[in-house]
């Protein structure tokens, strides 16, 4: 059996923005199972003993929005218009896919067909820029979320936000950042019961720093290959030329050596969640507040036997 290959990793392969003072790994937990929360900057601690603002869970369900699913034999970001006609598909429409993502549960993401028999040098992904999912928390103390309600329990709402903060507008629902002196906008629901979560979406709208920049600024080296990402419009073809018109990801990954594939190929597509949910709180005038959950890197494995 010969497996490829490499780590699709979002935003923190693809962009240099960070949450202000975000630890690197999961939350500290009481014996209860709550996440230890104190009155104070840094109000959490996760298991690596970094103390910060945020941390990383497992969020309950991560959405992904699947446009595309393909092996090329040329680079489909050659130029400035993106150009899928080298590509063979799995998954190729332009209504999205929609794939929910559970631990430990396994998803199967539906395909329409095969890649030709051939050799490609290219892997390439189009996606909803909107990535979305649902989670829930308890916490060792009363936090404040959306409208001002507090408790131990948080869960998601439906807010729309953006990696930037740059995007005002789009297809899911138009982003606003989350600010704690305007309890409304927070993207938690928290109160003394467990709130029933609901899908929040987070933009991935600007790969730049300053200036707004579509394309990452160089390809990553992973083992296998590289990597490099597009933001793109919705007509699954034109880049984005600002943080509004951004809908799309297009991720290419160049293989190291071309891969051949056959009429007894089989695929296998994982995903990887763990870490995948930023747990974003903040502490002002004796109050800690649920911010938002935010989306986080989620990794995707591929594998090809012959």
């Amino acid at each position: 059996m010969r497996y490829l290959f490499f780590i699709f990793i979002l935003f923190s392969s693809l962009t240099s923005i960070s949450v202000k003072a975000e630890t690197e790994s999961s939350c500290v937990r009481n014996a209860d199972g709550e996440i230890v929360v104190t009155a104070q900057s840094n109000v959490v601690t996760d298991i690596l003993g970094n103390a910060g603002d945020a941390c990383q869970e497992i969020p309950d369900i991560y959405r992904i929005q699947f446009y595309k699913v393909g092996l090329c034999t040329a680079d489909p970001f050659t130029s400035a218009q993106t150009d899928f006609t080298s590509c063979s598909f799995f998954l190729d429409s332009t209504t999205p896919t929609v794939l929910d993502i559970t631990m430990p549960a396994s998803s199967s993401l539906p395909i329409t067909s095969l890649p030709a028999v051939g050799t490609y040098g290219y892997m390439v992904l189009l996606i909803s820029n909107g990535l979305q999912l649902k989670h829930s928390e308890v916490f060792s103390a009363s936090v404040t979320g959306k409208g001002g309600a507090a408790g131990k329990y948080c869960a998601t709402n439906a807010a729309v936000t953006s990696y930037s903060g740059n995007k005002t507008s789009g297809v899911i629902g138009n982003p606003v950042d989350p600010d704690i002196s305007d309890n409304s906008t927070l993207g938690m629901t928290c109160g003394s019961t467990p709130p029933t979560p609901a899908f929040t979406t987070e933009y991935v709208d600007d790969f730049g720093e300053g200036s707004y920049a579509a394309n990452t600024s160089s390809a990553i080296a992973l083992t296998g290959g590289s990597m490099k990402g597009r933001l793109m419009q919705t007509d699954n073809a034109t880049t984005a030329t600002n943080a509004n018109n951004s809908e799309r990801i297009g991720i290419v990954f160049t293989f190291t050596t071309p891969q051949t594939v056959t009429s007894a190929s089989q695929y296998d597509l994982n995903f990887k969640i763990k870490d995948s949910v930023s747990v974003d709180l903040s502490f002002s005038g004796g109050t800690i507040y649920s911010v938002k959950s935010g989306a986080n890197p989620f990794q995707i494995f591929m594998g090809i036997s012959n």
